[in-house]
């Protein structure tokens, strides 16, 4: 078991409101999509199934969404003094 190192547990929580931040920016339609993919873990068919539409379009609006969402990550951490950045799954506190 590794033990906990002081700065973790807050750069965690800095990572945590930056994340929720930027899904509440997000327009409902972006919001929507990203949580059913990665929150319920739902596939494409799945969720062309519970937004009554095609799986391509669900391809195309994860890929806007995803992007829309790293935009508004990004951006946080350019107007917030602890910012946090998240690229490719790492976090950087500046």
């Amino acid at each position: 078991m590794e033990a906990s190192v002081p700065g973790d547990s807050i750069e965690a929580d800095s990572v945590s409101d930056a994340v929720m931040h930027a899904l509440q920016a997000l327009a409902e339609p972006d919001r929507e999509v990203l949580l059913l993919s990665v929150w319920e873990e739902l596939d494409r068919s799945q969720i062309a199934r519970v937004l009554g539409c095609s799986k391509p379009n669900v391809s195309v609006r994860l890929h806007r969404a995803r992007q829309r969402f790293a935009a508004t990550l990004e951006e946080a951490s350019k107007s917030s003094p602890r910012s946090v950045l998240i690229a490719g799954g790492a976090s950087d506190v500046r």
